[in-house]
């Protein structure tokens, strides 16, 4: 066997092989970079996964801790009252006219002939008196009468005697004159008995008790019989109505027009004037408004009460308008100036008054003591002591002193129905 000279496998020299052969060391650096930077991205995100919520909890229990130290209020922002506005009094409807019918000459009672609820007229008998002492006075009063023309003529006769005979001197001037004198008493007292006989007939027609206008009758207080005095009411009186005056023989009211007095607050006083429209509602007849018309004001403020005195007439052909019924008087305003709108809920009583509690833009409280004009009783009309556009607290209670810091809920309420959607939002 050659295996001497067999070549020997071939061994590339050592300086050839590190030529040739890739550098590992920048490979390994770029392994050891990516896995610091993995493990650094998972650390990362470990910490913000453990970070972030501890944060926000914080962040939450921070707004909670500031949230209990400031104090939710809820509270309405004032707005003014519309210009024109309705106005509702109270009042008792009253007939037009209404008498007290008393006999004005002494007698008894011959008849009646109209009672309680009867429609009369102007003019028509309503009693007969009968009188017949005063028919007697009547006929002495008219002999007497006769008595005096007589003597007035036998003296008008003996004056024109006297007158001749005093130009023949037959006699004195001095008796001519009592003549003369004698004629002018016997003149003025015919006179008077003519006088005294119409005023016996003036009584005599007093007999009669007649209507003094078209009305009905609500009282009765006389019977046939019965002794009445002049003036004066009856010896043994019935009375069938109890409003009716004891001391008259009937009792007339006139309804086809009837009328109430209202009394109109002071701040309303300067709208109200003659020949203004109102409505007129009463409890009986619900689903019907009469219409009324201001025919006179007592121009002029009551002190005491602060009210106009107010006459209302209402049209009642139908006589549906019962005089006494309670009514209630509504009218239709225009106002110059209207009040400002509080709600009845915002209301502080105070020992100094009537207070709001207002909160300004930083959320601070101040008491405001106000000035009411009228009370609707879910809200206030109001003229000073707050201003349009500023809040006011809601149900507010002592524990609001002046300078309090306050998170404000705003709630919009219109203020014409009482009532209306609340809406919530956070004062900035």
């Amino acid at each position: 066997m050659n295996q001497d000279h067999d070549p020997a496998p071939h061994t590339p020299p050592a300086h050839a092989s590190s030529e040739n052969a890739p550098d590992a060391r920048p490979v390994a650096s770029r392994r050891i970079g990516i896995a610091l930077a993995l493990v650094a991205a998972v650390f990362l995100v470990a910490f913000l996964i453990g970070t972030l919520p501890r944060l926000s909890n914080a962040r939450a229990l921070a707004a909670v801790a500031r949230s209990d130290s400031v104090a939710s209020v809820e509270v309405q922002r004032i707005v003014r009252a519309p210009k024109t506005t309705n106005i509702a009094l109270p009042g008792t409807l009253e007939p037009l006219h209404q008498a007290a019918i008393y006999a004005r000459t002494s007698g008894y009672v011959k008849q009646w002939s109209a009672d309680i609820g009867r429609t009369v007229h102007a003019g028509e008998i309503l009693a007969v008196i009968e009188t017949p002492d005063l028919d007697q006075q009547l006929l002495q009063s008219r002999a007497t009468l006769e008595q005096a023309r007589s003597g007035l003529e036998l003296a008008k006769v003996e004056q024109q005697r006297w007158a001749a005979m005093v130009k023949d001197s037959v006699v004195t001037v001095d008796e001519y004159d009592q003549k003369t004198q004698a004629a002018q008493a016997a003149v003025a007292a015919v006179a008077a008995a003519q006088a005294d006989v119409a005023r016996l007939a003036a009584l005599q027609s007093f007999e009669h008790v007649t209507a003094p206008f078209d009305g009905i009758v609500t009282g009765r207080n006389v019977d046939v019989g019965a002794f009445v005095q002049a003036g004066g009411g009856t010896g043994t009186s019935m009375p069938s109505n109890g409003s009716a005056a004891p001391s008259s023989l009937f009792q007339m009211v006139q309804t086809d027009t009837v009328r109430v007095y209202i009394t109109v607050p002071q701040s309303d006083a300067t709208a109200i004037e003659a020949g203004q429209v109102a409505d007129v509602r009463v409890q009986e007849f619900p689903n019907q408004v009469f219409t009324g018309r201001v025919v006179r004001t007592a121009r002029a403020v009551d002190p005491q009460s602060r009210t106009l005195l107010t006459e209302v007439q209402i049209v009642n052909p139908r006589r549906l308008l019962l005089p006494g019924m309670y009514a209630e008087i509504r009218f239709v305003l225009n106002r110059l100036n209207p009040p400002l709108i509080v709600p009845a809920t915002a209301l502080l009583p105070t020992t100094d008054g009537v207070h709001v509690i207002q909160v300004g833009a930083d959320g601070r409280v101040q008491h405001r003591k106000l000035r009411i004009v009228r009370d609707y009783g879910d809200y206030m009309e109001a003229d000073g002591g707050i201003s349009e556009g500023e809040s006011v607290v809601l149900n507010p209670g002592d524990d609001l002193p002046d300078g309090t810091t306050v998170r404000a809920i705003e709630r919009v309420v219109p203020h014409d129905t009482g009532t209306g959607r609340t809406v919530q939002a956070k004062r900035s």
